[in-house]
């Protein structure tokens, strides 16, 4: 399957629109319900980012049966997106404790979001694929394990690490 195969614009875009609507609710959400002001960033953060990746592709192979070309195209997408906005979002909650000009702080919100390790990752994949340059075998079959235990072990470890008493002090 080739990239233009793959890609699925009706999917890539309803992915985009989803999350940034998401965000204003959210964000409502968590001024109604987040007791320390400071802590909301990372609650909207936290509300619109991860389960996409953790649940979404869960159901979608138990569904449809695969997940098929369409939802990796469309990840390469929207994970620079929420790397974006979530620099963005922890930024504009965090924006009493910085200081300097706006010119600057735009600027620096910038070069964090340049800087995010995924969206480098992704940009290089993308040149990487452009260039068609061949993976080694030992690399292709790591990628098909990690492939295989990415979301069984991140709900394992969700599941592992989820304090109840933890969440339940930060709500008011």
């Amino acid at each position: 399957t080739t990239f233009s195969e793959a890609f699925d614009t009706g999917l890539v875009l309803f992915l985009v629109v989803a999350t940034i609507v998401s965000i204003p609710v959210i964000w409502l959400i968590g001024r109604l319900i987040i007791r320390d002001p400071q802590k909301l960033g990372a609650f909207v953060h936290g509300g619109f980012r991860g389960n996409f990746l953790y649940i979404g592709f869960s159901l979608m192979e138990n569904i449809t049966g695969s997940i098929g070309p369409k939802a990796p195209i469309a990840i390469a997408f929207i994970i620079p997106l929420y790397n974006a906005l979530a620099v963005i979002i922890l930024a504009i909650s965090n924006a009493g404790s910085g200081g300097g000009s706006r010119r600057h702080q735009v600027r620096h919100l910038m070069a964090g979001i340049l800087r995010n390790p995924l969206i480098m990752a992704i940009g290089a994949g993308f040149i990487a694929s452009a260039l068609a340059l061949p993976l080694p075998l030992a690399a292709t079959r790591t990628m098909n394990y990690f492939n295989a235990l990415t979301s069984p072990l991140a709900l394992i470890a969700i599941g592992a690490s989820f304090q109840i008493s933890a969440a339940l002090k930060n709500l008011q």
